[in-house]
């Protein structure tokens, strides 16, 4: 059934309708703390922590997409910031990145999708519920302040690679749409004609083929204004 979609986003393209809430939810916060005279760090907090506390006390989190909506705000507003105060927040010791590296390297080796890791399930007290997604965000933050520092680093100066850059970045939510709606069909279809090759070599294949692919379908579609609006949701 098509109501599905809307009660249940996960079972499509989700983080469209995440970002679409966040922006909304950003933009009016913002406006609010503005009339009230409110530190927009702490509205945006304030704003955070009672999404989370919605999404905490709700029988079904992912009712309406409440989950995502909750969970990924905070990293929109990390995004915000990072451009805001950029040089405030630049990571320039190199010493430092390394450290973020490893660290991240260590976070995420033992990353799974099915609940806490289970080197973490030995902390006491506090619930697996909550540590699991106090682990999520710690270990997505520091990638985020490593690859922000180290990504500095490699685009300054090379005008061609910044450039690159840029353009798929511009794309980035139109090439992950694409991914999600072709990725399983690709993956089951290689399984079939290459099938002894290993996982790791699936995947790497598989991306191979899909960001070229991916980025012309975006680049075909942002050409004409129907599919830009519907399949890329841009407006010309």
């Amino acid at each position: 059934h098509y109501y599905e979609y809307l009660l249940y986003p996960q079972k499509s393209l989700w983080f469209l309708w995440a970002l679409f809430f966040i922006v909304v939810i950003f933009t009016g916060v913002e406006t609010v703390a503005r009339k009230i005279k409110l530190r927009h760090e702490v509205a945006m907090g304030i704003c955070w922590i009672v999404l989370i506390g919605v999404m905490s006390v709700m029988p079904d989190a992912k009712l309406l997409g409440v989950e995502y909506v909750a969970y990924y705000f905070i990293y929109y507003a990390v995004g915000y910031y990072l451009h805001r105060y950029e040089e405030s927040l630049m990571i320039r010791n190199n010493g430092v990145l390394v450290a973020l590296g490893v660290l991240w390297f260590a976070l995420g080796s033992i990353y799974s999708t099915q609940g806490l890791p289970e080197p973490l399930k030995i902390i006491p007290v506090v619930p697996h519920s909550l540590l699991y997604m106090v682990y999520r965000l710690f270990t997505a933050l520091v990638a985020i302040w490593f690859l922000f520092g180290t990504c500095e680093r490699i685009f300054d100066g090379d005008k061609g690679l910044t450039s690159w850059a840029v353009q798929l970045g511009k794309v980035s939510l139109g090439i992950y749409a694409v991914h999600m709606v072709v990725r399983f069909r690709l993956v089951d279809g290689l399984a079939i004609v290459f099938p002894q090759m290993s996982y790791w070599p699936l995947m790497l294949l598989t991306f191979a083929i899909l960001l070229p692919v991916s980025y012309l379908l975006v680049w075909l579609f942002s050409k004409n204004r129907w599919t830009a609006e519907i399949l890329l949701g841009k407006l010309q």
